[in-house]
Formats: C-alpha cells, sequence, structure tokens
C-alpha cells in the first residue's frame, strides 16, 4: 500500500524496537505517514533530511537521551511540535519542570494504539 503523499509525517524515536512497531503501526492506521529512529542520531539525520511534522521522543535512550535530543532538535527545527514519552514512573519534577517550560507535553508508556494517534493529532493541530 503506498504512503499517502498529503498525510502528515510523523517521526518515532526510541531505542526500543519494538515501541517503534507499535506506534508505528498504530501511527499508520490512524492515517499517519511514518518514519523511526532508533536513536538521536539517527532522528537527526532523518529531520535534516526531510522535517516532519511532528516528532516523539523517548526520554531515556543510550548515549544522546530524550533532553539531548530535544535540544538539539530546537536548534534545527525549532517549529516541530515535539512528544516526550517515557517508561520511568519516577521522572524527576526538574525535568518534568523543564519540559513543562518548553511546552513539550510528557507521556508515560505504555500508551494504547488510540493514546498514540490522539498524542500525534495534538501535535500536527499544534501546528495549524
Amino acid at each position: 500500500m503506498a504512503a499517502d503523499r498529503s498525510a502528515p509525517v510523523v517521526l518515532i524515536v526510541d531505542d526500543q524496537r519494538v515501541v517503534l512497531r507499535v506506534y508505528g503501526l498504530a501511527l499508520e492506521n490512524a492515517g499517519y505517514q511514518v518514519r523511526v529512529a532508533d536513536s538521536a542520531d539517527v532522528a537527526l539525520e532523518s529531520v535534516r533530511e526531510d522535517k516532519p511534522d511532528a516528532v516523539i521522543v523517548d526520554l531515556t535512550m543510550p548515549y544522546i537521551n530524550g533532553m539531548g535530543l530535544l535540544y538539539r532538535l530546537r536548534e534545527i527545527a525549532p517549529q516541530i511540535p515535539v512528544a516526550m514519552i517515557t517508561g520511568m514512573a519516577n521522572v524527576g519534577q526538574e525535568t518534568r519542570d523543564e519540559l513543562n517550560a518548553l511546552g513539550i507535553p510528557l507521556h508515560f508508556k505504555p500508551l494504547a494504539p488510540a493514546q498514540i494517534a490522539d498524542v500525534v493529532k495534538s501535535l500536527v493541530e499544534s501546528r495549524d
């Protein structure tokens, strides 16, 4: 099946391949074009090549974590809306405050397919 070229493009960044598959399938079923990256470096390369309409970023990744990626994304594409996701139940208040100050929503895994689709819908609508 060919991708709908008019559908918004979403980049999912997570070091867990199962998350990339599950969220990717959920978003494709919701009508989005999906790109995936299993590291911050791959994500940055993808954004430089073709800017997506929204980005979902895992907070906890090796090497460059989600916060590090967020700041790099803001340098190269500040207009792209981002949401942070995490499987950590105990995200520190400092991180929460920083995300809040940056206007970045924080969501906790696991997210059901309808929930991830709602997160992306909110991001895409915030661009309009």
